[in-house]
Order: C-alpha cells, then structure tokens, then sequence
C-alpha cells in the first residue's frame, strides 16, 4: 500500500530530449565546450618549456663550476688526479653536449612537443648509460658540484614528466580523439562526394547506352518487319533444307561405299588404272560421282562384282554377300538420281546466295548486332563501375564513424545527435 501511494505521489523526472548538432557546426561547439582546455594545457606547456630552458642554463653554469673546481684535498696521488681529470672532462663533455641537443627552437604544438618528450627520455636513458661510471668517481672528488649537475638534469627530466601529463591528460587526448574523429568523417564526406559525382555520371553513361540499346533493337525488330527481310529469311530456311538434302545424298553415298570398301580396296590392287579414283570414292563418294561425268565407277562396279562371283577378290562369305547386294543397288538410276539431287540443290543454292548478297541484308544484320554486341559490353563495364564505386562509399562506413565519435563526445561532455 505504502509503495502503492509513493508511486501516486512520486515526481516523474522529465524525459531529457535529445541534442542534435550539424557536422558542418561540430568544430565550433567542440572550440566552444573545449576551447580553454586545450588552451590552458597550451599556457602550461609554453610555461614549462620557458621553465626548461632556464633549467637548461643553469645546467650549463653548474657544469662550469664543476669544470672550475678546486680539490678539497690536493694531497693526492699524480695518477688520482689524473684519473679524476679523465673523468671529469668525460662527465663534462658528454652533459654538455647532451643540454646542446635538447635546445628548443620548435612551436608549442602538441605533436611537436610531444616528439620533444620522447627525443628527450631518449637521449637522458643514453646520457645516464654513458656517464654512470665517470659520475660515480666524481662523487668521490666533487660531491656537491656533481651532485647540482645531477640534481638539474633531474629537474629537467620532472619539467619533461610535467609536460607529459598536461599534453597527454586523458581529457586532451579525449579532445583530441574527438577532434581526429571530425576530421576523419570530413575526409569521408569529401570522399563520398567524389564518388556520388562518379557514380552519377556512371549511370547517365548506363542510362544513356540502354537508351541506345533500345533504339537499336527497335531498328532491328523494324527491319525484321520489312518485304525484303521476310524474303531474306525464307530463302535462308531454303537453303538449309536444301544443305540438309546434300547431307542427306552424302551419307546415302558414305553407307553404301563404306559396306564396299574392304572389296573396293581389293580390287584397287589389280585395276591400277583406277586405283586414284576408286580411293577418292571412298573417301568422298559424293563429290566424286558429281566429278565422274563417264560414270566409271559403273564399269568398276561391274568388275569389282565380277570378280567377287570368280572368288578373285577374296572376303568372308557375309561380307561378300553384302558387298554384292550392295552394288547391285548402285545402278545407273541410282547415280543418275544422286547426282539430279546434288546439282539441283547446288544450283538452287548458288541462285539463293546471289539473291541474298542482293539484298544486303547479311551485312545490315551482323552490323546491328555488332553493335548490339558492342553496347551490352559497354554497359556491363559501365555497371561493373557502378558497383565498384557503389561499394568504395560503403566501405567509407560514415554512419559507423559518426556513433564512435557520438561516443567519444559523451564520454568526455554530453550526449548529441549528430547530423550529416
């Protein structure tokens, strides 16, 4: 009941709406909300690196003194001096020349400094290596002036360290991931741009040769429409029955010297002079009959029978007998009639070929479809293109690097929108 009551009388919290931000405005807001940040951090790296330098001088005055400076026993050894000489002009020589290589003539932008910092710690890790063993000796003869070099440079190096963490606090490097962010999705949306121009002037090319496409299978369909192509096409399907009833004589021809060969060739071997056009009927029967205007293969014919019935030429019984039934069937009316078929259709075929050259519609067609040809190859390049460019936009992934930088925003201020 209670929990009942507090829900009646409970307060509902307003429903917070949603901030939407233009991209084209998002640098000027980001300048706005973070402008004093960044420029603080600014102020303090100038401030340290004045610091740094000054550090840097003081570096250099205390190298000299201890450069300078007296024994506080001079009743030593001749070579203990001389060792502590050796040492002491290393040490010099190599701090010196180290502090001569961090002299900062650069801007104060973040990058550049922040290669300072990294040149720096470089350069002190090698310094420290080097001189390890020449400061450990001086610390024996000039405690107090090596222990200032070394109390500097370790002054130097918390300046560096400072440095760091204002350059590198996570709220700049949170401004800064914001900023890349911006940058990165205008390089995209120029890029998108190009890309969208491209892929525009690609589909006014498809468009374009369909177009043309169209127009020529319009032409083509008028064309098949015309007298002359309907002419065109009946004597095309001529000329195929009349090709197919040449075939047809051919294997006519090719079955029954084929059953005759094997008695053909024996009788080659002893009626030489026929021997050239006997293998040319077996090898083409029908355009040699056509060529054999005395018919001599009748007389072969006859002698080849001849000579079957002798037993001259011998074969096995079966094929003797299919052989002499065979040529029985190739009489004078049956040459007659293949060679009537051949030549009609021959010549019917010759009739049909001027006809067709006439009408000059062989070369109309296959220039049509040449170019029907050449169109279809241009717009598959053209849409290969189109799909090509199509996913270079989508790889370009705007409205996932739009949520990451709305992310980032949010970590760092507040939740927006923002609006491409």
């Amino acid at each position: 009941m209670i929990s009942f009551l507090k829900r009646i009388f409970q307060k509902e919290e307003p429903v917070k709406a949603e901030k939407f931000i233009g991209f084209s405005d998002l640098e000027r807001w980001l300048n706005t909300n973070a402008g004093f940040i960044v420029s603080q951090a600014g102020s303090d790296a100038r401030k340290i690196m004045v610091d740094f330098n000054v550090k840097l001088n003081r570096l250099h005055w205390s190298v000299e003194a201890l450069k300078n400076s007296e024994l506080q026993n001079p009743d030593i050894s001749i070579k203990a001096k001389q060792y502590m000489a050796g040492n002491r002009e290393f040490y010099a020589n190599a701090v010196i020349k180290w502090s001569e290589s961090l002299k900062y003539g650069g801007n104060y932008g973040f990058e550049e400094l922040r290669h300072f910092i990294v040149s720096f710690r470089e350069s002190i890790n090698e310094l420290n290596k080097a001189t390890l063993k020449s400061y450990t000796i001086l610390q024996e003869f000039f405690a107090n002036e090596s222990s200032k070099v070394a109390s500097i440079i370790k002054d130097m190096e918390n300046s560096v360290n400072d440095l760091d963490s204002r350059l590198n606090s996570p709220k700049i490097l949170d401004i800064e991931k914001i900023r890349n962010g911006i940058a990165g999705i205008k390089e995209k949306l120029t890029l998108r741009e190009g890309m969208e121009k491209e892929l525009g002037a690609i589909s006014r090319e498809i468009e374009d040769a369909r177009k043309k496409r169209e127009e020529m299978v319009r032409e083509v369909d008028a064309l098949k429409q015309s007298e002359n192509f309907v002419r065109y096409k009946g004597l095309k399907q001529e000329r195929e029955a009349l090709l197919k009833s040449i075939t047809s004589c051919e294997d006519i021809m090719g079955q029954s010297f084929s059953v005759l060969e094997r008695a053909l060739r024996k009788y080659s071997h002893i009626a030489f002079e026929h021997e050239q056009l006997i293998i040319s009927y077996l090898s083409a029967p029908l355009d040699t009959l056509v060529g054999d205007k005395a018919l001599v293969i009748m007389r072969i014919l006859d002698k080849t029978r001849e000579n079957l019935e002798k037993g001259v030429l011998r074969l096995d019984d079966d094929k003797k007998q299919k052989s002499l039934e065979e040529i029985k069937k190739l009489n004078n009316e049956f040459f007659t009639q293949m060679i009537g078929e051949y030549s009609a259709a021959a010549k019917r075929i010759k009739e049909i070929d001027k006809d067709i050259r006439e009408l000059n519609l062989s070369a109309v067609m296959g220039e049509h479809n040449s170019r029907l040809n050449n169109i279809d190859f241009s717009i598959r390049n053209l849409e290969k293109s189109h799909a090509k460019v199509k996913e270079a936009i989508d790889k370009l992934a705007i409205d996932s690097s739009v949520a990451e930088l709305e992310s980032a925003i949010k970590n760092s201020f507040e939740e927006v929108k923002i609006r491409i």
